[in-house]
């Protein structure tokens, strides 16, 4: 690569806490091959001793600044910091914790750019575990969910596959590991927001509005994984009340990028992906109404569904892990009342014929004035057969509790196989109590169900 080939990259390291793992990322920036750099470390308030470990770094190397937050800000100010103080072509972000993986790493990422005419180029990332030991990361998931390394992407499709929807195509949502034309970054006006997950109020955006953005093979990140990082700590009241407040976010900037029609679907996407990782963390306090009041908030804006496949993906997981937050019957219809009931007739048709009783789907009375009663009458009977398919007891859910912990041991994540424990319990609890509810007469949903579905109507409780 020629001089007039090598445009200035600004590297964006945002530190805090980190003095461990600072020096390996620093190291491992200064020994790319690719000379044209400029390093901007952005010290949040860090009170071990990362801010000195950075500040020996930019004293003995011109191409290191160090810039300084007086209190501690978060990971998305501080990646904000660092733009606006930024003189390259491009930007590259790179969190503390993680590190370059090989020193071909930016000049592999500028020659993809320059081949492909890309305002983005994504890099692949593999994964360091606790032990040591590295494991494919990016691979992994374009197995699963269809990503293409070597292939670009635009516009619309490039929005939705950082979101990763099923029979979709994916892209890595992250924002560590991408290089970014910045004269294009400033033209978007994005930055990041406060709090944990700030790349989902990003990164779509980003590649939306790129000319294209290219998924480069090649591994260029390495990120640490670690036992007690943020990403694998139980979900507090807090911290959930964060992510919710994240939705005004997206949902501005679905409205400022012409977006308006993808909202439903986003939102189901954004609930979804708070459902999962509520599933893989659990919770560490009593958090069920802020729970409830953040699904519900968000699934408000749920005004139509244009992607059916992922709307019956997202309800599997939704009614598997929310539904002990609705304890009672007034809350499960009200959860179901969050959704268009075109698209939940279509998702409980869809299920009841999968579970071999397509014949009992109440086709009259799910479109009447009872249908929010009805539709959860078909989650109930639904749980009753997949509790009578499962012989599910106390024992099963012991076998089911040693199975989870063979395969969450291989990461060393107890805590997500007591959440999961906990959670198993719950759900059967959360079934017997629907079933005694005294606000309807349903001792038996299977019976009731088939009643319906032979044109009977909706016994209510005196």
């Amino acid at each position: 690569m020629s001089g007039a080939d090598k445009p200035l990259i600004s590297m964006i390291i945002p530190i805090y806490q980190v003095e461990s793992w600072l020096p390996e990322c620093i190291d491992s920036v200064l020994a790319q091959d690719y000379p044209n750099l400029e390093v901007i470390l952005v010290d949040d308030a860090s009170t071990d001793g990362s801010r000195f470990i950075a500040r020996a770094y930019a004293d003995q190397n011109a191409r290191v600044t160090l810039l300084t937050h007086a209190v501690n800000r978060g990971l998305g100010p501080a990646r904000n910091t660092g733009t606006v103080a930024a003189s390259g072509d491009f930007v590259f972000y790179l969190d503390s914790d993680d590190f370059l993986t090989t020193p071909t790493a930016i000049s592999s990422l500028v020659v993809a750019a320059r081949t492909h005419a890309c305002t983005v180029v994504v890099g692949s990332c593999e994964a360091l575990l606790p032990d040591g030991s590295r494991q494919e990361f990016d691979r992994r998931y374009d197995r699963d969910l269809g990503g293409m390394p070597g292939e670009i992407m635009r516009g619309e499709a490039a929005y939705w596959a950082t979101w990763g929807r099923p029979d979709g195509t994916w892209l890595p949502i992250r924002a560590s590991g991408i290089l970014i034309e910045r004269s294009f970054l400033i033209r978007t006006g994005l930055n990041f927001p406060p709090g944990e997950h700030e790349d989902l109020c990003f990164t779509p955006f980003l590649f939306h509005q790129s000319d294209g953005v290219y998924y480069e093979q090649e591994i260029v990140l390495t990120y640490r994984r670690r036992e007690q990082s943020l990403s694998n700590l139980p979900w507090t009241a807090a911290r959930i009340r964060r992510y919710a407040a994240l939705w005004e976010h997206i949902r501005a900037n679905l409205d400022r990028f012409d977006l308006h029609a993808a909202t439903g679907d986003t939102a189901i996407k954004f609930v979804e992906s708070m459902t999962y990782k509520l599933r893989a963390n659990g919770t560490d306090d009593a958090c069920d109404d802020d729970i409830v009041t953040a699904v519900s908030a968000i699934l408000r804006d749920v005004d139509r569904i244009a992607d059916p496949p992922l709307f019956r993906y997202a309800m599997d997981l939704m009614r598997e892990v929310l539904t002990p937050f609705f304890p009672t019957m007034a809350m499960s219809q009200a959860f179901h009342r969050l959704f268009p009931r075109e698209a939940l007739i279509m998702y409980y048709r869809t299920r009841l014929n999968d579970a071999g009783m397509a014949d009992l789907f109440p086709e009259t009375a799910a479109d009447g004035p009872w249908a929010p009663d009805v539709l959860v009458l078909c989650d109930f009977a639904l749980r009753e057969r997949a509790a009578r398919n499962a012989a599910v007891s106390d024992s099963a859910i012991s076998a089911n509790a040693a199975a989870a912990a063979a395969a969450t041991r291989e990461m060393m994540w107890e805590t997500r196989l007591q959440a999961a424990e906990t959670r198993a319990k719950q759900a059967q609890i959360h079934h017997a109590a629907l079933l005694s509810s005294h606000s309807w007469r349903i001792t038996a949903p299977l019976r009731e169900l088939a009643r319906l579905a032979r044109g009977g109507t909706v016994r209510r409780n005196s």
